[in-house]
């Protein structure tokens, strides 16, 4: 009877478990967006205010960011300060794609980002700063379009793991 009582325990928090991960997915891609907002919050600023170069911007916002999107990054300025002659929207297209499958943003979210390296570089100020704030307006979207995805999935997937252990105890039982 205890051995029964075990594994059900077993089953129930095992099927919990992976609950709050696969919701936890849904609440990482808002932090994300927002980290990414921040990111481009500093470009705006050490760009405009202190004209440092773009290697030296993309180190200092990887600092400020947490892991995975603080490797981004950093490896696409590591690269760029490597690598003269390199133009910067094909560095840091490889790096969205190598990041794209440690972090937890959707394919709308990396294009976004694409879309912003493909202008960042090759435009005066001014224009860098249009991008900027259109890219902004963009992840605000995203973000309101994640926040009501998680609205609805999070407690939905968390009660599904622990209605499927539940499911999975009563069928072995």
């Amino acid at each position: 009877m205890s051995l029964k009582l075990f594994g059900s325990l077993l089953i129930l928090i095992s099927g919990s478990t992976a609950g709050w991960i696969i919701a936890e997915h849904y609440l990482k891609r808002i932090k994300q967006i927002q980290q990414l907002k921040l990111a481009l919050n500093i470009y705006i600023t050490e760009i405009s205010y202190t004209s440092t170069v773009l290697p030296e911007v993309l180190k200092t916002i990887s600092q400020k960011l947490d892991y995975p999107l603080s490797l981004l990054f950093n490896n696409a300025g590591c690269e760029l300060n490597q690598k003269k002659g390199v133009i910067f929207s094909d560095i840091w297209y490889k790096h969205l794609q190598e990041n794209y499958k440690i972090n937890a943003l959707y394919k709308q979210d990396i294009n976004i980002l694409k879309e912003w390296g493909q202008h960042i570089g090759n435009s005066s100020l001014e224009g860098q700063q249009k991008i900027n704030k259109l890219t902004l307006k963009r992840l605000d979207y995203a973000e309101k379009q994640a926040r009501e995805l998680a609205g609805k999935r999070v407690k939905l997937t968390r009660y599904t793991g622990v209605l499927i252990s539940i499911l999975i105890i009563i069928l072995f039982l």
